[in-house]
């Protein structure tokens, strides 16, 4: 059962939205969105960059590299990044001038309770991931949905943090619908969207870059039938698949 939010006290948030409210004139402006955004996302990708430079020098950083065989050059991720900054630009700062237009942001005096933005931020990351999870999963077993929109982020089989973001624009824009319109359809309070929006970041970059279990995904994934069939010729998957599990063959399964 939902716990009694409005008593929770918004005292202890207070001080910190009288800080971001005084800024008001810049957070409700449609330039906020975009430089939020991308702010959050290169500021999550540069430790896991950094790591990948450190890689190629230090064993300790290599031994738990995803894939050790693979090196991430500077042309990779610049492509990733011209990718992210071209989207940001043209199709979302667009879209946050007509939002801005048509729904301008109004910022409460009143902070939430701390209990109050605990519950919806988890509802809210909740939620995203389960529309993420089917999202994901639609694109990989609809063959058109995968040629059309999803190919274009397995462009790049060597997984490094900038490839997060690295997508077509439906891929872009559909999953930040789901993150905008969830907390709007929940009646967030603005702080409880931002922290929201801060915590979902680097939720989701992080879910591309760690753990032995994400290495039997990956390869799962390798195997789908309808990433083979879009994104490699029956020669050059061989020698792909040759290659990239030659390194570990125990993990050379799907679960």
């Amino acid at each position: 059962m939902e716990p009694s939010l409005e008593s929770s006290s918004p005292l202890l948030l207070q001080s910190l939205w009288d800080r971001i409210r005084a800024q008001e004139d810049f957070l409700c402006s449609p330039l906020f969105p975009v430089l939020f955004s991308l702010t959050l996302y290169l500021s999550c990708c540069l430790p896991y960059l950094c790591l990948d430079t450190l890689s190629s020098r230090v064993d300790l950083v290599h031994h738990y590299k995803i894939q050790p065989q693979s090196r991430v050059t500077w042309v990779m991720a610049w492509s990733c990044l011209a990718t992210s900054l071209h989207t940001h630009s043209v199709f979302i700062f667009p879209l946050s001038i007509l939002h801005w237009y048509w729904r301008p942001v109004v910022l409460p005096a009143q902070a939430p309770g701390a209990l109050h933005v605990a519950w919806y931020v988890l509802v809210c990351l909740l939620l995203f991931d389960l529309q993420y999870f089917v999202w994901h999963v639609l694109h990989h077993k609809v063959p058109w949905l995968y040629r059309t929109f999803h190919k274009v982020h397995h462009r790049y089989t060597a997984t490094f943090a900038l490839t997060t973001e690295h997508s077509g624009v439906w891929e872009t824009l559909s999953l930040g619908l789901f993150a905008a319109v969830n907390p709007d359809l929940l009646g967030c309070h603005p702080l409880t969207k931002m922290l929201f929006f801060t915590l979902n970041t680097p939720t989701k970059n992080d879910c591309l870059n760690g753990t032995t279990e994400l290495k039997k995904w990956t390869e799962c994934m390798s195997e789908d039938p309808t990433v083979k069939a879009t994104m490699y010729p029956n020669e050059t998957y061989k020698a792909f698949n040759k290659g990239y599990f030659e390194w570990k063959s125990s993990f050379y399964c799907c679960l």
